[in-house]
């Protein structure tokens, strides 16, 4: 830039700077030479402009208006000047604006329950045949909540089967199998658990889990649900004025956040899977808008950069899993696995684990692809055992649109891989398998095809290829049709069509018609199910025709106590075998004992709530603004699936209630812990409610807007209360012995004591009181 020849006579000014119309609280040295403002380089960078083609090691003055791109406006009498400048002229760099995170809920130890929870789930089952075959089984899950920082739980499975046929030895199958037993501890602040007794490993999708009992520790993303761990998505934009930004993902709006001129980055929370689009509507304080657009991909397989997820265990593999109590093997094993976002676009995989006959170890990672290109993810593993090494490799490609989504996934071990969990002898290891899948979102529905392939132990393949379409004909008709072809010729093809109608909220009609190698069948059903929510009756029918032809009927009842069914089955035998008669029934539901009380409850699978209204019976109770039920003739009432450490928001219906409660509150936030319980207090209590008419000793109302003191023997208990139209006094909670202390419109003080029989709760209009005059 030229620099303008410099005027002989200068007046020195200290102004006010306002840039972009933005206050920056800087008052800057200007000169005023020829009607012009004129400012050095060293000035201007320090408001916050970038003076092009200025040598940044010598200051120069320059005059403001040969700058291009600024716009001057200088104010003598408020001595403060007024820049506009363009965005490129603005040197501050970029503004870093964070979407704000969800906080984190914080459990409250105090609300916490301690005590006992009972689940169970009973079956009970009679069948006819050639001869008559009942079973009965019981699984049961105690869980000891408050066992210091954490639970203790235990379940187990009871069966029994008699007339098996044979003599009275084998007639009959009884037996009880502990399943689990297991102490945890989660430290939400660090998102770790700490397990200690029968748990699984952790692993990767190219490993497998196994049961053991000993001890894991190991990161617990669900202890911060609100926690967002895959990478946030970068948008860049640039206001000229301070401004608003709007952000959209696929149309919904996802943050309002406030920017100052110049260029920012907003750092989005991911809120996509596979390709998406996103918008930023920009609106200025003129009230201009502009909106940006660019694509963008999520990817639920990726770690934000910096962040691990991890798992440590030790112990002995389980084994015979749900058929012996205590069969676990000799030696001890290790295992870890972990994941750590490199960057993110790249997330690093490593596994190992060993025992004294197997070591195995391996590593991968997953990679985003450009910015909206799709996932590639791999992984290379090693064993060796009993001298042999062996090797596994998987390789696989996702994308995904709203329109398109295509998965490619293919595996390969040789004959020597083994890992910790093939030791028992009983599990094969696959020596291959390939999914293709193509998926594709059209206004005529949805279409898929896919093919899998599998090599197995022995050499011998299996390969399925399938295709579906689905389709929302009409709001209240579905209708899917799925295709499946074993390339092999083993089963043929199998064509499976079916449509459902719904008529009302929880009624539906349907007919589904089979077709395969030996079978050909057609069914029609009824099904009327039960809210979730506030329980109900439902009932199901069903019928067959064509090959294996049946009929069904069940109804079922869910309520505050739990679940039970019962239905009957009768199948026509084919090729010679007698027909079938079946009737059964179940029932599945909790019992909660805490604070030396017992609550029957349904099945608590994950975190629930006691509401508790102080004694207050009916009074109605949602979750999340879904009406639940109402509290007993005690005032509980046990709420079940609540999500753990999350804001559950559990409120009352005082439009339902008696006018004589006070209630302290009508909503609150239940944060329960996993597979624990939480109170929920609702303190209310049964007030009086009065309504008088005072006058004075000359029959007259008094003043409409005066204050009126209510009095008792408790000066504690005084409160002031105003007097409406025509005497008209309301008196809430009034205390024993109460009176009412007012002034006439002649200024004289005046009191009207209160009957006996005020302070009882309940709506009372006691009419017309006198209040007579102080003498």
């Amino acid at each position: 830039m030229e620099t303008n020849t410099e005027p002989a006579a200068a007046q020195e000014l200290y102004l006010d700077v306002v840039l972009n119309r933005v206050r920056t609280g800087k008052v800057a040295r200007f000169e005023v030479r020829d009607q012009q403002l004129w400012s050095d380089t060293a000035t201007l960078k320090d408001i916050g402009l970038r003076v092009p083609n200025a040598d940044a090691a010598t200051p120069q003055m320059l005059a403001l208006s040969s700058i291009p791109g600024l716009a001057v406006d200088y104010n003598p009498r408020t001595q403060r000047v007024m820049l506009q400048a363009s965005v490129a002229l603005l040197g501050a760099a970029p503004t870093q604006v964070e979407v704000p995170p969800t906080r984190a809920a914080q459990v409250r130890p105090e609300d916490q329950l301690r005590g006992l929870v009972v689940n169970y789930d009973l079956y009970a089952q009679q069948m006819r045949a050639d001869r008559n075959v009942t079973s009965l089984s019981a699984m049961t899950e105690m869980r000891l909540m408050g066992m210091g920082s954490g639970n203790l739980g235990n379940t187990m499975i009871t069966r029994s089967v008699t007339g098996l046929g044979g003599d009275a030895a084998s007639n009959s199958q009884r037996g009880t199998v502990r399943l689990d037993t297991q102490w945890q501890r989660n430290f939400q602040d660090t998102m770790t658990s700490l397990t200690v007794g029968d748990t699984v490993t952790g692993g990767l999708s190219w490993t497998r889990p196994t049961h053991i009992g000993g001890i894991r520790l190991s990161r617990n993303f669900a202890l911060q649900p609100y926690r967002v761990t895959t990478p946030l998505a970068q948008i860049q934009g640039e206001a000229a004025l301070p401004s608003t930004v709007d952000l959209y993902l696929n149309g919904l709006r996802q943050s309002t956040q406030q920017v100052q001129p110049g260029q920012f980055t907003l750092n989005s929370i991911p809120t996509l899977s596979g390709l998406g689009n996103a918008q930023m509507v920009i609106t200025d304080i003129t009230g201009q808008q502009r909106t940006v657009s660019l694509p963008l991909y999520g990817a639920s397989q990726l770690l934000q950069k910096g962040l691990a997820d991890w798992s440590l265990e030790l112990g002995s593999v389980r084994e015979d899993y749900g058929i012996r109590s205590f069969a676990y093997r000799d030696s001890p094993m290790l295992s870890a696995s972990g994941r750590y976002g490199v960057s993110d676009r790249f997330t690093l995989e490593g596994h190992a684990e060993a025992d004294s006959h197997v070591r195995m170890l391996g590593a991968g990672g997953a990679w985003l692809l450009g910015t909206q290109g799709g996932i590639v993810s791999g992984a290379l593993a090693a064993s060796q055992h009993a001298g042999q090494t062996g090797q596994q490799a998987t390789i696989g490609y996702q994308w995904s649109s709203p329109l398109w989504s295509l998965g490619i996934n293919s595996m390969r071990r040789d004959a020597a891989f083994r890992d910790v969990a093939a030791m028992d002898g009983k599990t094969l290891l696959s020596r291959g398998s390939d999914q293709i899948f193509l998926g594709a979102n059209t206004d005529w529905g949805s279409f898929g095809a896919g093919l899998v392939s599998q090599t197995n132990t022995d050499g011998t393949r299996a390969r399925y290829a399938n295709l579906s379409w689905s389709s929302q004909l009409r709001r209240d008709i579905n209708l899917n049709v799925n295709a499946m072809r074993d390339l092999e010729g083993r089963s043929g093809t199998s064509l499976y069509v079916s449509m459902t109608i719904s008529l009302e909220r929880f009624l539906s009609v349907s007919t589904t018609a089979r077709h395969s190698k030996d079978q050909n069948t057609a069914v029609v059903g009824a099904n009327q199910s039960a809210s979730s929510d506030t329980g109900g009756w439902g009932w199901r029918t069903e019928a067959s025709v064509g090959d294996g032809r049946y009929a069904q009927a069940q109804i079922n009842h869910l309520g505050n106590y739990g679940q039970w069914t019962a239905g009957v089955m009768h199948q026509l035998g084919s090729g010679g075998s007698n027909n079938t008669s079946t009737a059964y029934a179940s029932a599945n539901g909790g019992l909660l004992w805490t604070q030396n009380q017992l609550y029957p409850m349904r099945t608590a699978t994950d975190g629930f709530a006691l509401v508790t209204t102080d004694g207050i019976a009916n009074v109605p109770v949602r979750l999340e603004n879904r009406l639940i039920g109402e509290t007993n003739d005690k005032g509980y009432l046990l709420l079940d699936r609540l999500n753990a450490y999350q804001r559950n928001q559990i409120s009352i219906d005082t439009l339902k209630l008696a006018p004589d409660l006070k209630i302290d509150r009508v909503q609150l936030d239940a944060v329960p812990q996993s597979q624990n319980g939480v109170l929920a207090h609702f303190a209310m209590r049964r007030v009086s409610n009065l309504q008088i008419t005072l006058k004075d000793q000359r029959g007259a109302f008094l003043p409409a807007g005066g204050d009126v003191l209510l009095e008792s023997d408790n000066a504690a208990e005084r409160k002031t209360l105003m007097i409406g139209y025509d005497g008209l006094v309301y008196v809430e909670d009034a205390p024993a012995n109460a009176r009412l202390r007012a002034r006439t419109d002649s200024g004289k003080d005046c009191v009207a004591q209160l009957p006996a029989d005020a302070a009882a709760a309940g709506w009372k209009d006691l009419g017309e009181l006198i209040c007579r005059d102080v003498p």
